[in-house]
């Protein structure tokens, strides 16, 4: 909805060459999101991707973290499905014109495991080396 009034009340980035958005792609907050499964979480990574690739952007927050409903059975089932959702916003947020920023560091011991990157490493949802290649693929 913001693309479309920003390009018919601004003219969009023709005129305002000088603009970028600032995006925090959470896909935790709200009842939306809470009520998605896996899958329309990995879609609505790709429909990141897509509009990443037009909108000036920096998507200045993310993170691993999912709705509690989405945790598997199991550790090996809930890894899978956090280091699915890590590569499609690791995919996804590449195209972001201006970069990114992972939420590094959670607040709290309750918070789940995918506001902290150290957890994220240790769980091996994320790694060094592909934070690596994502930069290195956004050069």
């Amino acid at each position: 909805e913001i693309w479309r009034i920003w390009n018919r009340k601004y003219d969009g980035f023709a005129e305002h060459t000088n603009v970028a958005f600032d995006l925090h792609l959470y896909h935790v907050f709200g009842d939306w999101w809470r009520r998605q499964g896996l899958a329309n979480h990995l879609r609505m990574a790709k429909r990141h991707r897509k509009i990443l690739r037009r909108v000036p952007a920096v998507v200045g927050e993310w993170s691993l973290a999912l709705p509690p409903h989405l945790s598997g059975d199991c550790d090996s089932e809930t890894d899978e499905a956090q280091r699915m959702f890590a590569a499609a916003q690791l995919e996804a947020y590449g195209q972001a014109s201006h970069g990114w920023f992972f939420w590094n560091w959670r607040d709290c011991p309750r918070q789940h495991d995918g506001w902290d990157v150290q957890k994220c490493f240790e769980r091996r949802w994320l790694t060094k080396e592909q934070l690596s290649e994502a930069a290195s693929a956004a050069k």
